[in-house]
């Protein structure tokens, strides 16, 4: 899977929410791993909270 990685913020929060949330309901610690993978993924697409976009100087 290719990602345009644009900010890591919540990358972190992203996987281990979904991580816990896939082991939870199924108890599967791989499916788990690979879901808290491709949630992080998806959150690195998205700028983050501190005024996005800003002008570099």
């Amino acid at each position: 899977m290719d990602v345009l990685v644009v900010d890591t913020m919540g990358a972190g929060d992203s996987f281990i929410g979904s991580f816990l949330t896939e082991y939870y309901t199924h108890k599967d610690i791989k499916k788990a791993l690979q879901s808290a993978a491709v949630s992080a993924s998806v959150t690195c697409g998205f700028y983050g909270g501190f005024e996005y976009p800003k002008q570099l100087d």
